[in-house]
């Protein structure tokens, strides 16, 4: 699932998963392109 967004991606949203370890993976997803598009 979060393979096709990259290695890069995958290794960040491994980071991002302990900062929202209480939030949902997609939502991480959501909050990491949000932040590379703007």
């Amino acid at each position: 699932m979060l393979i096709k967004f990259g290695k890069i991606e995958v290794i960040i949203d491994l980071d991002e998963a302990r900062l929202f370890n209480n939030e949902n993976p997609e939502t991480i997803i959501l909050k990491f392109k949000k932040g590379k598009l703007t």
